[in-house]
């Protein structure tokens, strides 16, 4: 599967490159220095492919793109309040139109939402974006799927994801999106970046929006706009145990 073109990479280090480039006090943006909240907890074990799923949360792991070695680790950026079951994934600025829950119910209560990052040297991107259900060891792993949508098999040429415009994906509850749309107060993409402020790195940002006993998590999308897709991984039971975007950095 073709998931990432070498001159993307070059997008990457080339805007690194420029940010630090500024010599203008004045024009330097504000980043956080905040001690990431990395994922400590002991490794479990891999019975599923692409092994990359787990493997990219787990600290110290590498792995390859473009013939370049990435540096991989997770870490966690709050818990999601998960109401009513029924997740959306999306780009929170397109959500208009592509604010639509998956057909899967997902377990109900609150539950860690963890990014994995992909480090060449002082490069840093998003690479994955998970929703923790439990510690259960991924047996299988499908598309999240919409209404309509038919299932094919991972790994193949065709992805089923939604599309992004704004370097922004988001989980949120049918609930929350539900009561998001009543908030006739706040503009949302005013709102919703505010909540990525503090958490603003050179390359990526995070937040979780808090609302009306709801909330939501917001990322950067990896390196751009694209389409991404959420995959739900499935404990030894056939219980869904992650809910996982992939931001398209490696080819698996």
């Amino acid at each position: 599967m073709n998931r990432l073109f070498p001159l993307l990479l070059l997008v990457v280090l080339m805007v690194a490159c420029k940010n630090k480039s500024v010599k203008k006090e004045d024009s330097k943006p504000v980043y956080s220095n905040e001690n990431l909240d990395t994922i400590l907890s002991t490794p479990i074990p891999i019975v599923s492919k692409p092994e990359l799923f787990e493997k990219a949360f787990i600290k110290g792991s590498q792995a390859m793109s473009n013939g370049v070695m990435f540096d991989l680790f997770g870490f966690n950026i709050g818990k999601i309040k998960i109401s009513s079951g029924r997740i959306i994934s999306c780009d929170p600025w397109l959500m208009d139109e592509y604010a639509k829950e998956y057909t899967d119910s997902f377990p109900i209560g609150d539950f860690p939402v963890q990014l994995s990052l992909a480090r060449l040297k002082d490069v840093e991107v998003v690479a994955f974006a998970r929703i923790l259900f439990n510690q259960n060891p991924v047996v299988r792993w499908s598309y999240a799927l919409l209404p309509g949508q038919k299932n094919i098999p991972i790994g193949g040429k065709e992805i089923i994801g939604y599309p992004v415009d704004a370097q922004l994906g988001l989980f949120m509850d049918k609930a929350a999106y539900q009561a998001l749309k009543k908030d006739t107060v706040n503009n949302r993409r005013t709102v919703i970046l505010k909540a990525t402020s503090t958490h603003k790195h050179e390359g990526w940002r995070y937040g979780i929006y808090e609302f009306d006993h709801q909330n939501l998590a917001v990322f950067t999308s990896g390196i751009g706009d694209s389409r991404y897709a959420n995959y739900i991984g499935y404990d030894a039971n056939g219980k869904i145990c992650r809910l996982l975007t992939d931001f398209a950095i490696f080819n698996w």
